[in-house]
């Protein structure tokens, strides 16, 4: 039991960290780019908000596990997608 909680808050804070990053989804290179590629400015937004609230429903404890669940299926969706797309 104690190497599956110390795999999960391994993940849990490599995803986390990922989701720190968007951050720089607000500087002006990343509003520059978007803009470049034709992406509305609403959807950088959007993504940045979704990532930490994610983040904060992964960091704690107190939050039921069907949620946590349903932020490790978002991240999921959103890395396969931006996977895709590249």
């Amino acid at each position: 039991m104690k190497t599956t909680k110390i795999i999960y808050w391994i993940s849990t804070g490599i995803i986390c960290l990922f989701s720190l990053g968007t951050i720089q989804m607000n500087s002006q290179m990343a509003i520059d780019g978007a803009n470049h590629l034709l992406i509305p400015r609403y959807l950088g937004i959007q993504v940045s908000i979704g990532q930490l609230i994610g983040c904060v429903l992964l960091i704690v404890p107190a939050i039921p596990a069907r949620f946590k669940e349903w932020a490790y299926v978002g991240y999921g969706i959103m890395y396969i997608t931006a996977k895709l797309i590249t």
